[in-house]
């Protein structure tokens, strides 16, 4: 299962590319190849989702219109998601015109996952008012309720709350009263108790079971007040918002230094498992404002093995992002869960590979014989970005599994496509077994370098 993630992730995780090379055009040439085999593929569902992606990608790429010529190939039935996703692809790109031209081929009733797309296009780029009309004509209400919450959710980032309330009213009663319960807390940490106390009543009248007093309470102590959380807290009747709450009055308890005030607030939850949630969030607390040395052994007394490795991991990261490396190493060491070792060594290896340290990020990489083949991938990722090709072949020739080393040596010829040479990735697309095998490797490597240059 971590071989299979290592290997998602590699194909997910797009490289830097140089600003000399075009990887649209060099997406747009590999999907051209992948055209000459794809209407050719045996397995019909496996054609259709493959045609469907390429159509989309052809879009992405810029070429709107071969993407519109190839929209009728497929199955009858998957027409308008072929055409959902094209004007998606537009939508995407900020061509909201475009995207709703695109749609007119369609039926009405097909259109919601791009209109919403494209509603919230139109929010991204400052048109509020275009973007709520579209979301609020939109007639599949699953995705009007997408296009709501993401412009009420733009809304808030922005400060404008005011107005997110407002297109919260326009949400289903329930996902109304969510968005009220978060629009509170943005109030919360703003300082603006007041409104955030009339939102949060307004949520429990959608809603009366609502957790809006454990969120508020949360919310002030993100920002460090302490007595208003505490406050709040007091009016949590949710368990599992006055948990979450809990656990945020006691991490900022242990941020400010006051670790015996921080073990009293979680001695308070009833629950072991929501006390050991609460000691992870103090745990990482300390760590956060560098006192590692008493985050480490709070972990690991921790009673449940499970959140006691993730603390542990976490903690790791927070060194790591502090640049402290050898300390991340030595925390991470003390994991004893698999899928916690391989989620905190990975990023370490790639730091030590990144720092010019490929000797020991491959001993990292290879420390722990069982997470060696989700971890190779990473390393070799590290060595790709910084163009040691030669190297990062090495590496992934080094991986065990045959699935997860050919994953990893296409990453290395996306990383020099990135760079404007492709010919790796024809060649390795050529020598795979089967015709889908081809497909799937030039298809793959397009949607990558598609990922590190979206926009037109």
């Amino acid at each position: 299962m971590l071989r299979m993630f290592a290997l998602a992730l590699l194909l997910v995780v797009a490289l830097p590319h140089a600003a000399a090379a075009d990887s649209r055009a060099t997406a747009r040439s590999l999907l051209t190849r992948a055209l000459a085999d794809a209407p050719s593929i045996g397995n019909q569902v496996l054609r259709t989702t493959t045609l469907l992606q390429i159509v989309e990608l052809l879009a992405r790429a810029g070429d709107v219109e071969g993407a519109m010529k190839w929209a009728p190939k497929v199955r009858e039935r998957d027409r308008p998601a072929a055409v959902n996703r094209i004007a998606i692809a537009q939508a995407d790109a900020g061509d909201t015109e475009g995207a709703t031209r695109t749609l007119g081929s369609i039926p009405s009733g097909e259109r919601g996952p791009a209109l919403a797309a494209i509603a919230i296009a139109q929010a991204r780029k400052g048109d509020l008012t275009a973007g709520l009309q579209t979301a609020k004509g939109i007639e599949d209400v699953m995705s009007r309720g997408v296009a709501l919450r993401e412009i009420a959710s733009l809304q808030i980032r922005a400060g404008a709350t005011a107005s997110a309330l407002e297109t919260a009213r326009f949400m289903q009663p329930l996902a109304r009263s969510a968005m009220f319960q978060e629009i509170a807390a943005a109030q919360a940490r703003a300082g603006d108790i007041k409104a955030a106390e009339e939102t949060a009543t307004a949520a429990l009248q959608e809603a009366p079971g609502a957790d809006v007093w454990g969120a508020i309470a949360e919310a002030r102590a993100q920002v460090g007040d302490l007595a208003a959380a505490l406050q709040y807290l007091a009016r949590a009747a949710d368990p599992q918002a006055r948990a979450r709450a809990v656990a945020a009055v006691a991490a900022a308890q242990a941020k400010v230094g006051d670790l015996a005030a921080a073990t009293a607030t979680v001695a308070a939850l009833a629950s072991d498992r929501d006390r050991a949630g609460a000691t992870e969030a103090v745990a990482v607390a300390l760590a956060e404002a560098g006192n590692v040395a008493a985050g480490v052994p709070l972990a690991e007394n921790i009673a449940a093995p499970r959140v006691a490795a993730a603390t542990l991991r976490r903690i790791a990261l927070v060194q790591l992002r502090g640049g402290d490396i050898a300390g991340a190493l030595d925390t991470a060491a003390r994991l004893r869960d698999p899928r916690e070792a391989a989620l905190a060594r990975g990023p370490i290896a790639v730091a030590q590979a990144k720092a010019g340290q490929a000797a020991a990020a491959l001993a990292t990489a290879t420390g722990l014989p069982q997470l060696r083949d989700s971890l190779l991938p990473e390393v070799m990722t590290a060595l790709a970005e910084s163009e040691d090709y030669v190297g990062a072949r090495q590496v992934a020739g080094q991986i065990g599994s045959p699935v997860d080393r050919d994953g990893a040596l296409l990453r290395v010829e996306i990383a020099r496509a990135q760079r404007g040479d492709a010919q790796g990735v024809l060649d390795f697309a050529a020598s795979r077994p089967s015709l889908d095998a081809r497909v799937r490797a030039l298809v793959d490597a397009a949607a990558a370098l598609l990922r590190s240059n979206p926009r037109p």
